[in-house]
């Protein structure tokens, strides 16, 4: 955020690209603008542990929102519950993560219960209420859970490495890794108990910017010698690669002249594969601001991307003497 008392309509920003299509940052600037924190709705999801015989404890997380106040409770069947804790934790992006945890016992877990996390979140003068559900006796027979999450590519291009992440509810567990069907030795296995009790493996595999830009598959496989737990796999579109074209458009005459709020939108089109990132650059601030608003699409078959960053710029501040 700029301080309005060090405002200058002068003030240069910079949209800049990373892409495995070059090993340098691609950037444009314009002048003029003003760049400001927009509301950020959360992103909600539900962890559960499955061990033991007694209690059962859920925590629902709503991740990366602006601003800070949200409400969340549970529901049981459409009846309201307490939160046995809850926490708010401030974001290196700016943003917060809220969880609320519910606490059950065997017998309410056993019943064929629905429970509910509801969030409601302002965002400006429109409210936002985010329902998830999880249903007691179908998350018992589930399959055990395993997440392979993708490392930042924003990461990997600025310091040319970085890791891929499985996580499994099953403890005690080992991991295998695959690249391309070939085995790899993995890096860092730890168990990791979260606030609501819950344990999981996480194993980590280093990655370079080289081995990512031409690998295709990157597979995990927990083992376990009494319980069968499913491979996971992040898949790759290689194909050609094609570096990003950057157009930076100003706002549209209707909104400048019938909003206090424009929008300044920074068009990156015709890349390939699609690992990019995006961030904006204020020539008087000293470090990149992240995007308010950013939207990613491709067409695999004609192996083209293209994405849309957006920052909104208060009008009241553009071109103040």
């Amino acid at each position: 955020l700029h301080p309005k008392s060090q405002w200058n309509p002068a003030d240069t920003y910079t949209c800049l690209v990373g892409h495995e299509s070059s090993q340098h940052m691609v950037k444009e600037s314009k002048t003029g603008l003003f760049v400001f924190l927009n509301p950020s709705p959360p992103i909600v999801t539900i962890l559960s542990t499955l061990e033991g015989i007694n209690n059962k404890t859920l925590l629902c997380m709503a991740d990366e929102h602006r601003p800070k106040n949200l409400s969340m409770v549970w529901l049981t069947e459409g009846k309201v519950r307490s939160c046995l804790a809850s926490t708010t934790t401030s974001l290196d992006t700016g943003k917060y993560r809220s969880t609320c945890s519910l606490s059950l016992t065997a017998e309410d877990w056993s019943k064929h219960h629905t429970h509910t996390c509801r969030v409601e979140y302002q965002n400006g003068s429109n409210p936002l209420v985010i329902e998830k559900n999880i249903h007691s006796l179908a998350y018992q027979t589930a399959a055990p859970i395993t997440y392979i999450i993708k490392p930042s590519f924003q990461e990997l291009f600025m310091h040319k490495k970085a890791h891929v992440t499985c996580l499994s509810e099953v403890t005690n567990s080992s991991m295998m890794w695959k690249v391309d069907d070939r085995s790899q030795d993995g890096g860092k296995t730890e168990e990791l108990t979260y606030a609501n009790g819950s344990t999981w493996v996480k194993s980590t595999l280093p990655v370079t910017l080289s081995l990512w830009n031409a690998t295709s598959t990157f597979s995990c496989q927990p083992h376990h010698h009494s319980v069968a737990i499913p491979q996971q796999t992040i898949r790759r579109n290689l194909g050609q690669m094609k570096a990003p074209v950057i157009y930076l458009l100003p706002p549209l005459a209707d909104e400048v002249s019938t909003h206090e709020q424009l929008t300044l939108i920074c068009l990156v089109k015709g890349f390939y594969p699609e690992d990019i990132f995006v961030t904006w650059e204020n020539d008087t601030e000293a470090e990149p601001v992240e995007p308010d608003n950013s939207e990613l699409k491709c067409n695999h078959s004609s192996q083209l991307c293209s994405l849309t960053s957006q920052l909104a710029v208060p009008k009241a501040e553009i071109g103040r003497a």
